[in-house]
Parts: C-alpha cells; sequence; structure tokens
C-alpha cells in the first residue's frame, strides 16, 4: 500500500471479495499493478482471475498459482514492514490497528477463472494460501479447480534455488501501459534481479526487501497482481507482489506513478514455498512440471490425432464427429474455432467440433417419383456460440515500506 511519507491521514487500500465492507476508509480503491512499458506477450500460461482480475499462472491443468492477496481480504490503513518482515505501525492514533494484516480468505465459489465469466469455465473448488498472518512475510495462493482446463499451457517451476542478483527474468501481467491503464493483450518486459531478500534497507534508493521476496527495477503497475516473474528458461521463479519508491509522496492514481528509476518491483519467490506448493500439488493430484525436465504433456496427441479421452490430447479436448469418429481439437471458450469447426456446448465445455457436412441438393421430383406430396427439408448448418470477452482492473494496494518508501501492493 501507498502512504504519504510524513502524514497520517494516510490511504488505506484493500482488497475486497463479494462485497464492501463499511468498516474499510472511504478512500478505497479497486485497482491493482501491471507491468509498465512492457511489450506484446506470447506466454500462454498467464490468465486472469476474478472478481479483482489479478493474474494467474497455470502450473497444471487444474492448479493456478498466484497471490494470496488475491483471494484474501488486507486489511487497509498505515502501515510499514520491518527488516524482519514485522508490521510496524506508524499512524500515531492506530486508527487501523489491523492494516497490513490477512483477513478471511475467499471461498472458492466467489472466485472466476477467466475473462469471460462464462458458467462454463472452470470452476474453483479449494483455495490453498501461505500461512501467512501478515502480507510482509508472504504473498502466495494456489486454487484447485474442479476439472483440467482446455488447451492448457503449463509453465514449469524453479523450487529448488532463489533466482540470483544480476540474473534476467521476464516480468509479465496484464493492465496498464505507458500509453493505456488496461491492456487486453498480455506483456512482458526484461528486467534483472536487483535484490534477494532478507535484506536491509538502502537509504535514499529503497526500503527493505524481506525473506521469501526479491525485487526488480521499473515493472509492476496497475493490473498485475498475482502474474509470474519467469526465468530464461521458461520456468516461474515468482509471483508478482507489489512494489515500492522512495522519491514520491503521494501516487496520481495513474500508470506516470509506475515510471521511475527508483520504482522497486517485488515478488514472492517460489523457492521459499516450495513445500507449501508441492502440498498443494498433492491436493490437485498433479505432478509438478520442474525446470530443466521435458513437457510432460509433448507426448499427447496433437491437432487431428486420434483419441478416446481427453487426457490423450494436449488440448485436453477429444470430441467426435458426425460418423462417431473422435480426435484432438480445441476449446472455444474464449477463442474462435478454426475453418471447417464450430462451437458447441459439450457437458458443460465449449467445444470445437467438427462442422457437419451440408447435405447434397435433391434433385427435383419429376412425375416418375412422385411422393404423395410428403418432403422433407434439408436442416440448417449448426452455428456457434460467440462469447463476449471483459476485462476488469485488478485492485491494488499500496503500502510503504521502511525508509520511507511507498509499497505497492498488486
Amino acid at each position: 500500500m501507498l502512504y504519504a511519507r510524513r502524514s497520517a491521514a494516510v490511504i488505506g487500500i484493500t482488497f475486497v471479495l463479494g462485497g464492501c465492507d463499511g468498516a474499510d476508509p472511504p478512500e478505497r480503491h479497486a485497482r491493482a499493478l501491471a507491468v509498465i512499458g512492457g511489450t506484446d506477450s506470447t506466454i500462454g500460461s498467464v490468465v486472469t482471475i476474478g472478481p479483482l482480475s489479478c493474474g494467474a499462472t497455470l502450473v497444471a491443468p487444474n492448479l493456478l498459482l498466484t497471490a494470496k492477496h488475491c483471494v484474501a481480504r488486507l486489511f487497509p490503513g498505515p502501515y510499514e514492514c520491518g527488516e524482519d518482515g514485522e508490521v510496524l505501525q506508524i499512524d500515531p492514533n492506530v486508527t487501523y490497528p489491523e492494516a497490513g494484516r490477512y483477513g478471511p480468505v475467499s471461498a472458492p465459489g466467489q472466485i472466476t477463472v477467466g475473462r469471460s465469466g462464462s458458467p462454463y469455465a472452470p470452476r474453483v473448488v479449494e483455495v490453498r494460501v501461505s500461512p501467512d498472518d501478515v502480507i510482509c512475510t508472504g504473498d502466495a495462493a494456489l486454487l484447485v479447480l474442479d476439472r483440467d482446463v482446455d488447451d492448457p499451457v503449463i509453465a514449469p517451476l524453479r523450487l529448488d534455488v532463489a533466482p540470483v542478483v544480476g540474473e534476467a527474468l521476464l516480468a509479465v501481467g496484464y493492465g496498464g501501459t505507458l500509453t493505456s491503464e488496461g491492456s487486453l493483450v498480455l506483456q512482458e518486459r526484461a528486467v534483472t534481479v536487483a535484490v534477494v531478500g532478507p535484506a536491509a534497507a538502502e537509504p535514499g534508493v529503497a526500503g527493505p526487501v524481506n525473506a521469501g521476496f526479491f525485487s526488480t527495477g521499473e515493472a509492476l503497475c496497475r493490473g498485475d497482481s498475482g502474474s509470474a516473474a519467469f526465468a530464461s528458461s521458461g520456468a516461474v521463479v515468482g509471483i508478482a507482489s507489489g512494489g515500492s519508491r522512495i522519491d514520491v509522496d503521494a501516487l496520481t492514481g495513474t500508470t506516470a506513478d509506475c515510471v521511475s528509476p527508483l520504482l522497486r518491483s517485488h515478488f514472492q519467490g517460489v523457492a521459499p514455498i516450495a513445500a507449501f506448493i508441492q502440498a498443494g500439488f498433492a491436493a490437485a493430484g498433479a505432478v509438478p512440471w520442474l525446470e530443466g525436465e521435458p513437457d510432460p504433456r509433448a507426448e499427447l496427441g496433437g491437432d487431428g490425432a486420434t483419441c478416446a479421452t481427453d487426457g490423450d490430447c494436449r488440448s485436453n479436448v477429444c470430441v467426435e464427429d458426425g460418423d462417431g469418429v473422435r480426435s484432438c481439437s480445441h476449446g472455444c471458450l474464449e477463442a474462435a474455432c478454426a475453418d471447417g469447426y464450430v462451437c458447441e456446448l459439450i457437458t458443460e465445455r465449449m467445444r470445437c467440433v467438427p462442422e457437419p457436412a451440408t447435405p447434397d441438393e435433391p434433385a427435383a421430383p419429376t412425375e416418375s417419383d412422385d411422393d404423395g406430396g410428403c418432403r422433407i427439408a434439408a436442416g440448417g448448418p449448426e452455428t456457434g456460440l460467440s462469447i463476449a470477452l471483459l476485462l476488469a482492473f485488478a485492485a491494488i494496494g499500496l503500502r510503504r515500506q521502511g525508509g520511507g518508501s511507498r509499497r505497492i501492493r498488486t
């Protein structure tokens, strides 16, 4: 969260999932951090989750990795994080004694997956959050889905070692750009690891980086809570958590807040929470794809391959044509079908099936083949379902760090 440097009248920004809480201060906002100054990305493993439209990374066909503050309430109010991860109150009146602490976790039914908001999207059936009581010590969550998603693009994980200072990474996310407050296209930006926690504050440069976190330079801004930082290998090494800068006393509420040589982007490292992540995989009945290992789905059937079940296809989509032949296809919940296919609802999933063949035109009747006036008209082709996509902004919080920095929480 962000606070004015020497003012007791500080703005607290909270995450409210499933309704407004009258106890929160009126200055609450519904914005979150996103990659700034990036370019269009082709990474397919990062999706949006709602209702806050945070980012989340698919790490198994039925498991999403995101930030805890995207699925748990974060109490508002002025505070800062000490070098040991403790919450330090900076309001002399202690108006909001719970500031910086996590509140209730959102119920599975309150969380949506994907932009469409379709009732046919995968549903969250279990929310697993890191055991931390305060945002200073941990910011991670795993969402177990009711089924494997169609067309899953899975990201590998680096669970053995944390990034090192100077390592090149790729930060990704949806949201604000240099010219817009939001983007429908995933953005990416090359960054370099500047600090790996625990690390003390750098006077005049940045506040402390807490244990389990690492920071880079300018990258995060409004719209990117819970998205990932990727190593050059393609493995996820961090979860976008927030940002801070020490050169402002107040934010403008625009993407200009995220442009500064002193902007520090903060990520929850995944290696320090490896045990938590492994337990999430066990709950989902899945096995993590680890950095350096071959893609576990590479040997599954590709487009048009013969299949018996969804599990035979890389796309997780096995459909039947009009002649009873089953082959690997694709989903159409948030994407159009290829030529020759139409989108159909099949057991609560939107899927591309081969377009029915157009029946041959019947020959003109003659006097010799009179049917007594009984003829059946040929049916028209079936039409697909068009789905409108909507993208909302994520909610943000900004918090102040030690050393006078203002902490931006995605």
